[in-house]
């Protein structure tokens, strides 16, 4: 109290008002129903006759009705009177308890101690950023241990196993942190007031990661899997590959947007989650198969060979499965937490206040 003192003084002052005002509405209201009930002998708990006043066309029922229509909103004044000061006094509470705490651990023992109700917390953005990337390492060591039997790795066999797992994981690592960071930050990677997506920011947070980060990695993968061609030659024949965290990106920039799918179910924002990031993996890897028919990529010798169905198990299914389950598990969770607004939150005059 000693440190919020001006806000304890004006809770004071509140409290003092309604007060003195509940004992006179309350006063007044009894006066005006007694009125009422006396003049039309109507017994003092036949609200129902009283009700029934309203409905005749005289004008001392009209009096009665206007009567008790000023009754009801006095009462209804003092009821919003008395949340607004429930409102306050709860906030005061949590203060005191947040600013009477070294931690924010005891902070919340002390509001549990207390009587409010605390939600569990979620984990924290880097968690779930290093649980996505570790799923990425997971499922590239996966795809190399599947596919090491039937596919044959271009250049260096041990660099380019060590290009797949680290490129997999960065995809991830870098985009999701990058879009939730502008996403939560800045108005130009949010919806227009009038529901318009951010075509720019959609369309260029992918290059961002891509030239930053991909780039310089790949150049180095390049130079170390391909160490008797030509540097330059190989880098440039390699470029188009970006287009696959470019995507990433891109893909993760459009699905967070807080109105993505409307009012759907969750399981059914999950699952387009899934079909479009799936879909999106499949495209990329389709428009880089193209590429290589024009540009000779030495990343992409190792499909040289490959039948049709060889193709289409080791190399489309992974890359529609790994976009599949991120999308499905994560894209949603992301969605919630680079919201600028918590919109699907409970009202923060509930108990649970603390989770604001």
């Amino acid at each position: 109290m000693k440190r919020n003192s001006d806000i304890y003084a004006e809770l004071l002052t509140a409290y003092d008002a309604v007060c003195f005002r509940t004992v006179r509405v309350l006063r007044s209201s009894a006066e005006i129903y007694g009125a009422i009930m006396e003049d039309n002998e109507i017994e003092p708990d036949n609200w129902e006759a009283l009700d029934s006043l309203s409905t005749r066309r005289s004008t001392v029922s009209q009096l009665q009705l206007a009567g008790q229509t000023a009754a009801g909103c006095m009462l209804e004044d003092l009821r919003k009177d008395m949340d607004s000061l429930l409102n306050n006094l709860l906030l005061f509470v949590v203060r005191a308890a947040l600013a009477g705490e070294w931690t924010l651990a005891r902070s919340k023992r002390r509001l549990g101690s207390i009587g409010f109700t605390l939600e569990p917390s979620s984990p924290g953005f880097p968690t779930f950023v290093a649980g996505v990337a570790a799923f990425a390492f997971c499922w590239a060591l996966a795809w190399l241990v599947y596919s090491g039997q039937f596919i044959q790795e271009p250049g260096d066999p041990s660099i380019a196993s060590l290009r797949a797992v680290i490129m997999t994981t960065l995809y991830p690592l870098v985009n999701f942190p990058l879009v939730y960071h502008f996403k939560q930050r800045y108005a130009f990677a949010n919806e227009n007031i009038f529901g318009r997506l951010p075509m720019q920011f959609i369309l260029s947070i992918g290059l961002v990661g891509t030239v930053v980060i991909f780039l310089p990695v790949q150049v180095l993968f390049d130079l170390y899997q391909f160490p008797g061609e030509p540097s330059s030659r190989v880098v440039l024949y390699d470029l188009p590959l970006l287009i696959f965290p470019w995507g990433f990106g891109t893909m993760t920039a459009l699905l967070v947007q807080d109105s993505t799918w409307g009012r759907r179910s969750r399981q059914t924002r999950q699952m387009r989650d899934g079909l479009v990031f799936g879909g999106g993996m499949l495209a990329m890897l389709a428009i880089s198969m193209a590429i290589y028919q024009v540009v000779p990529m030495p990343a992409m010798r190792l499909v040289d060979g490959m039948t049709a169905s060889r193709f289409f198990a080791n190399l489309a299914v992974p890359s529609f499965l790994f976009g599949f389950i991120i999308g499905h598990l994560m894209i949603g969770w992301l969605r919630e937490a680079a919201a600028r607004y918590p919109v699907w939150k409970q009202d923060l005059a509930t108990p649970s206040l603390v989770g604001v």
